[in-house]
């Protein structure tokens, strides 16, 4: 694992990692923004540890996790280039999990104090990590909903009825109708396959 301090994102790196706003932040926090490079099962941070940052993935992949008393694995998250995670940090004192990378990766280092000073300046930034966080609430909410419905069927069906919500936006007449034509059709080749 190597903090190289000597080498600060560019503006196209910033943009194409622009999970905050990052691109609109003023010059002195871009300064202050860091690259972390991890080898594949390096931890990034460990449960516990102070949490001092939020971090986005410029290239490689990141799993949030925790270990059960039994010391099983449990990925909670996992994020790739573009996102951002350990957004809760900004309102914790620690990490509440581990961060480790499943392949090599580069990430970049956003101070946590320094996000929370542009969020409170930048509208616009904290409504783009609202919205995000929102749609993450909305995924992880429906992930539950399916784990929780035990017929491999209905599971099924279930699944595509929130895959073609999503896809649409919303939920209409017309959706239902599809959903019912692919209910269907997923009858019909379970049938045939007996």
């Amino acid at each position: 694992m190597r903090h190289t301090s000597d080498n600060l994102p560019s503006g196209a790196q910033i943009a194409e990692m622009d999970a905050f706003g990052l691109d609109e932040a003023p010059k002195s926090l871009r300064a202050r923004l860091r690259h972390r490079d991890l080898a594949a099962g390096a931890a990034l941070f460990r449960q516990g540890d102070p949490a001092v940052a939020v971090y986005v993935i410029e290239r490689g992949r990141l799993a949030m996790v925790r270990h059960t008393a039994e010391g099983r694995r449990v990925t909670l998250f996992t994020a790739g280039p573009g996102e951002s995670f350990a957004e809760a940090a900004l309102f914790s004192e620690v990490y509440h999990c581990d961060a480790v990378a499943e392949i090599p990766s580069r990430v970049t280092v956003v101070p946590k104090a320094d996000l929370h000073a542009l969020l409170k300046q930048r509208r616009q930034a904290s409504d783009r990590l609202m919205a995000r966080l929102a749609h993450q609430v909305q995924a992880l909410r429906a992930r539950l909903e399916l784990r929780n419905i035990r017929s491999a069927r209905e599971r099924t069906f279930q699944a595509s009825s929130l895959r073609l919500n999503q896809v649409t936006g919303r939920s209409s007449w017309r959706c239902h109708l599809t959903q019912w034509q692919l209910r269907l059709d997923l009858l019909r080749k379970h049938s045939i396959e007996r």
